[in-house]
């Protein structure tokens, strides 16, 4: 939430006797909440929610509701107007006698959400270091990035939106010394926005200018160059009684050559077959035509193996899946925490 802390959809779903009665129910989080006050939050709203089945059950008949009156408190005004700001700093440190690897990384940020606008501004930067020494012999490879984006999302009805992106950075892994893009972009969700915790179908067109000044020639030939590209998306989010699904298409391409391209296809599925059994597969798979900063110079056979600098490839992807199943005694609500989990 614009808070910084999650909302919680809960779905009641009738069966049987019960069935076509639905009822939803949200419950907000601050980001300060601990994890035991975000269990009696959800708790709190299970209760209230299961009341409506239970009344209409002999269950009923036992049911006791009370009514604790709130101490009376001063209302809190917001003097930061729904804005909050984040900053993080990470550290990854690794190695052995003939490896070591080091990671910094940080970010500041501001950001507001409302009903009709989300807003965000930051700033980050990163430094990664790989040390390799054999037979006495040692070499050091250094990337680093740092960069400035910001970003403007507008509502215009229950399913209309548009924005504007904007970001300023370099990478010596992306062979960019200095970068800029802008880009505005309007999406259209097929279902209302208001559905969105259940469903969305969200269809999103971009128009980007991006200037790159880059540290080494391209394979193109350029030290620095002006592109304008587009780009179409489509979303699909569901989640159902029979478990959840999400994908996402889009492709892109540079205006002056549409052979600079790219497609990419990127999904999650968990599908619950029968009580106990489920079968879950996520992947992503992408043709990359678009790889404009490239080096023109070869690249060693270290950077290869380091993964310093960025490599030239016509796809990328990734599959990982499975089925889970279990059985046995579910009515064993007994807790052991001896050694652990």
């Amino acid at each position: 939430n614009g808070g910084g802390g999650e909302e919680y959809t809960i779905e009641f779903i009738g069966l049987n006797d019960f069935d076509k009665m639905v009822d939803t129910l949200r419950v907000s989080t601050l980001e300060s909440d601990t994890d035991n006050m975000i269990r009696e939050k959800i708790s709190h709203t299970f209760k209230l929610g299961l009341m409506r089945f239970v009344s209409k059950t002999n269950l009923s008949e036992d049911i006791t509701i009370g009514y604790s009156k709130p101490t009376k408190v001063k209302e809190e005004i917001d003097k930061w107007k729904n804005w909050v700001f984040s900053t993080e700093v990470n550290g990854n440190l690794n190695g052995q006698e003939s490896y070591r690897f080091v990671n910094l990384w940080g970010n500041l940020s501001a950001r507001r959400t409302t009903k009709e606008m989300k807003t965000y501004i930051g700033v980050w930067g990163n430094y990664n270091e790989q040390k390799f020494t054999y037979d006495g012999v040692s070499s050091l490879y250094i990337s680093r990035g740092k960069g400035f984006e910001s970003n403007l999302i507008l509502s215009i009805d229950d399913h209309w939106s548009y924005a504007f992106f904007s970001n300023f950075y370099t990478s010596t892994y992306s062979n960019k010394r200095f970068g800029f893009s802008f880009s505005p972009g309007i999406e259209y969700n097929i279902y209302p926005y208001e559905e969105s915790s259940r469903r969305q179908l969200r269809i999103r067109y971009m128009l980007s200018s991006t200037y790159h000044d880059y540290e080494e020639m391209t394979v193109f030939f350029k030290t620095n160059d002006w592109w304008i590209s587009h780009s179409l998306r489509a979303t699909l989010d569901l989640i159902q009684p029979w478990g959840s699904i999400g994908t996402t298409l889009s492709a892109s391409n540079y205006l002056k050559d549409f052979d600079l391209n790219n497609l990419s296809l990127r999904s999650n599925l968990s599908i619950r077959v029968i009580e106990g059994l489920s079968f879950n597969l996520q992947g992503s798979v992408s043709r990359t035509h678009d790889q404009i900063s490239l080096r023109l110079s070869d690249v060693s056979i270290e950077d290869v193996m380091a993964r310093n600098i960025e490599l030239g490839t016509e796809y990328n992807y990734w599959l990982n899946g499975g089925f889970s199943f279990s059985f046995g005694s579910i009515y064993n609500n007994i807790v052991n925490p001896r050694f652990g989990g």
